[in-house]
């Protein structure tokens, strides 16, 4: 019975890898891509009903990594406004002091340091489309009042102006917080709570949706395959299993950043479990969390030699020059390690050290 159970599960992953090699060869971006599993469709479901609505605010509720942009990008795309504009922006990246023009625009000299001109703020260049309002939580009381004010008029006054504003956006809001413990704490209106959470959708982490990680990292694969000009057939069934074996704390984002190393690291044309040996090591290493990078490409794309040097100086800079953990942590035998450093003109310097 247990050899029946294995040729079963043996057989379900085969066929899952091959229907997923099939969905490389198409552009087509539907549904299916955001995985099949039980936990993913409710999401979907809900999602798509609200999406209908050409108004309505929605408060995206995950953790951090778990994609909240990227469903407020498809609500976006399967709304009434979808040939109208969609801009995100991220709350908690914009200084206390900037975030009231950021949001509402400025004129002409309303402050120290404010350009020449009339600037307009997000909510104007969002007219008639859609804003994402990401980490909403990181928003001061002050801003949150004005914010209130727009969710229920559609109306404000940009900053040091006196003639008022009316816009036509849908806003959605992400966070990755507890907005009702914020509340609790002082740190978030109650007002504004109640007024972002008419119609709330949670995005599960990735450790509760396990099943749907070969299909993000096939589409994760199709996409750096296509910036870095590889030729990417496909990823082994031993390779499926080690991603889906993972943990995976840092959630899709994780997942996306370590398709990215594979894809650059890998030699022939398919992605197998070598090329994962980062993960092992990460694993092993995670309380001290000492090899955990990002690798920044433009969406224009870069030459893999580029960021291949880079992804070899950050690996060498974390294990402090030494050549041989250098290796392990990127899949390769200490010779190709080497191989590839003078292929790409680097040098182990006392700063790598």
């Amino acid at each position: 019975a247990i050899v029946l159970e294995k040729c079963v599960k043996h057989l379900r992953l085969q066929l899952e890898v091959n229907e997923l090699h099939a969905m490389m060869n198409t552009d087509k971006l539907t549904r299916e891509f955001f995985g099949k599993s039980k936990q993913i469709q409710r999401v979907l479901n809900m999602v798509e009903k609200l999406a209908k609505s050409d108004d309505t605010t929605i408060l995206l509720e995950g953790a951090s990594g778990t994609g909240k942009e990227v469903f407020a990008k498809y609500i976006h795309q399967i709304s009434p406004r979808q040939n109208n504009v969609f801009i995100s922006i991220n709350c908690g990246s914009i200084p206390k002091e900037l975030a009231e023009s950021e949001l509402f625009g400025h004129e002409r000299g309303a402050f120290t340091g404010a350009a020449q001109k009339t600037k307009l703020g997000k909510f104007e260049l969002a007219n008639g489309g859609t804003i994402l309002l990401d980490e909403i939580g990181e928003l001061s009381l002050d801003i949150q009042v004005k914010l209130l004010r727009v969710l229920q008029e559609r109306k404000f006054y940009r900053v040091g102006g006196e003639k008022e504003i009316t816009v036509n956006v849908r806003v959605l809001a992400a966070t990755n917080r507890s907005l009702e413990e914020e509340v609790k704490k002082g740190t978030f209106r109650e007002d504004l709570y109640y007024r972002l959470n008419v119609a709330t959708v949670t995005i599960p982490s990735l450790k509760d949706r396990k099943e749907d990680i070969p299909i993000l990292a096939y589409s994760f694969v199709k996409e750096f395959a296509q910036k870095f000009d590889q030729q990417v057939k496909g990823i082994s069934e031993e390779a499926i299993k080690l991603l889906q074996d993972y943990h995976w704390k840092g959630n899709i984002r994780e997942l996306r950043n370590g398709m990215e190393r594979a894809v650059l690291m890998m030699e022939g044309d398919e992605i197998k479990e070598q090329h994962f040996s980062f993960l092992k090591k990460i694993n092993s290493e995670d309380s001290a969390g000492n090899i955990s990078f990002e690798l920044n490409v433009p969406p224009e794309g870069v030459k893999i030699d580029v960021v291949l040097k880079d992804l070899i100086l950050k690996t060498l800079t974390i294990t402090k020059g030494n050549q041989v953990k250098a290796a392990k942590v990127l899949g390769l035998s200490r010779s190709k390690l080497r191989y590839r450093m003078e292929q790409l003109g680097i040098e182990v310097t006392k700063s790598i050290q």
